[in-house]
């Protein structure tokens, strides 16, 4: 019968290595580990697990160490982890039932990143603590002579993998990465690393638009967005001679990279653009749905309360939701099958008055963060439409403080439903004094403007 192997590289890791061998106890027959220098009990607490640990010069560049590690693991399978990894609970059995058969040549993992150190294995496998949502990731591999990782950061095998007859399984054996919680990546200074990591690594793989989107992605993060302008385009001019010189590609995060960048910097005719793009190339994920979505609602906020757009961006919005719970290989981004869906939901459906049905969409938004301010002013504009002003002032007035002059003008058209017209009117002047030092007026004023006005007509 075949043996399963983690492999695993590590430096400085005292802290979260515990954890990680705790959880392949009894489910691994050997554990082999490069120690990349570190000057912490790493080492010493590998050993004392029973693994067999080489030391590794670290040369930056992360795929010369897995694959050294792949050097001392001569058959079998092996399972990738990393220190800040755990193993769920119950997928052990299901790596050993597969192995046992050895019918599969890649299992793909779904990752579920944890928000907060502290949080529990369940608290994040159910989405409660936790940062965007999983991604499959082929973490059980047959050991076959041309197993080799690339890339000397976010490396993958993923020229391994699309070799012709490889059989490629998804697998319900979750893994938990510890490592993505904001200030853990801060103390590591994995931000920096990884920066200079890719920036290394775009200039070996020059004609590769994948690692260029990983750099793409660390810029945004970091507010470089004019140098992440021009990383994607060059992106995309790759994808493209790729697509056409027949190699395969995911162009999944590219396009999602490209038509977000032009999106959240107002390019929205282009972004209009990428979003065909992906289309064409058949790019089916709901990053793509959910970014049609709010492009369409963007433009039906604009242009007056054009019925075709509302809807037509709902139809997007609901088909992102309708994504939520399934695994993709590439990265959703964050919320866009849950929250940050359901909020742009229920803002269109307030445009089209349907007031029941975008309470329902805040309401998803807020069984995820129950204090999300814009969630919260929306569910008080569903309430005064179906006929629950009193509800709303009630839950309106502790949001006041830190709503401004939407908040203000939403307390107007509450107090006004309930014909208390010299209270509306000093909301509605709050409102008004409050937004004078604003410039223009957000998609909300001009709706909810529009409902005193109706109402007050009436």
């Amino acid at each position: 019968m075949s043996r399963l192997t983690l492999c695993l590289i590590a430096r400085d890791e005292e802290q979260m290595l515990p954890a990680c061998l705790v959880s392949v106890r009894g489910v691994v027959d050997r554990i082999v580990a490069a120690d990349t220098g570190s000057t912490d009990r790493t080492k010493e607490l590998l050993r004392a697990a029973g693994a067999e640990v080489f030391e590794f010069a670290w040369c930056d560049d992360f795929a010369a160490a897995r694959n050294a590690v792949l050097e001392r693991v001569p058959s079998g399978y092996v399972l990738v982890l990393d220190a800040d990894e755990r193993l769920a609970a119950g997928g052990g059995k299901l790596l050993r039932e597969q192995v046992r058969r050895a019918k599969l040549d890649c299992g793909l993992l779904p990752l579920h990143h944890a928000s907060a150190l502290d949080a529990s294995e369940a608290e994040v496998l159910s989405g409660a603590r936790r940062l965007v949502e999983p991604v499959l990731l082929p973490r059980l591999l047959r050991r076959t002579a041309d197993l080799r990782w690339e890339g000397v950061v976010h490396e993958h095998v993923g020229a391994w993998v699309a070799r012709p007859g490889r059989k490629i399984v998804e697998l319900d054996a979750p893994i938990v990465h510890y490592g993505a919680v904001p200030e853990w990546r801060a103390a590591r200074g994995k931000r920096e690393r990884n920066l200079a990591l890719l920036e290394a690594r775009c200039l070996l793989e020059p004609n590769d638009p994948t690692p260029r989107a990983y750099l793409v992605n660390e810029l945004l993060r970091i507010g470089e967005r004019a140098r992440a302008r021009t990383e994607i385009e060059r992106a995309l001019e790759l994808a493209r001679a790729a697509r056409a010189a027949g190699v395969p590609l995911d162009p999944t995060q590219v396009l999602t990279l490209h038509a977000y960048t032009l999106l959240t910097g107002g390019e929205f005719d282009a972004a209009e653009r990428t979003l065909e793009l992906a289309r064409e190339w058949n790019c089916k994920h709901p990053n793509f749905d959910f970014l049609h979505g709010a492009l369409l609602e963007h433009r039906a906020s604009r242009v007056g309360t054009d019925p075709g757009l509302f809807e037509r961006a709902a139809e997007f919005l609901e088909r992102a939701l309708a994504a939520h719970g399934r695994l993709w290989a590439a990265e959703t981004l964050p919320g866009a099958t849950s929250h940050a869906a359901a909020l742009r939901l229920g803002q269109v459906r307030l445009a089209q008055r349907r007031y029941e049905q975008a309470g329902e969409a805040f309401e998803r938004v807020l069984a995820e963060e129950p204090q999300h301010e814009q969630a919260r002013l929306g569910r008080c504009e569903a309430l005064i439409g179906a006929g629950a002003a009193a509800r709303a002032l009630s839950e309106l007035e502790p949001l006041l403080e830190q709503a401004g002059p939407d908040g203000w003008l939403v307390g107007a058209w509450a107090a006004q439903a309930l014909g208390q017209h010299s209270d509306a009117r000093i909301f509605r002047e709050t409102a008004v004094r409050l937004a004078a030092a604003k410039a223009g007026r957000t998609p909300r004023w001009a709706r909810v403007a529009r409902e005193l006005a109706d109402s007050a007509a009436a």
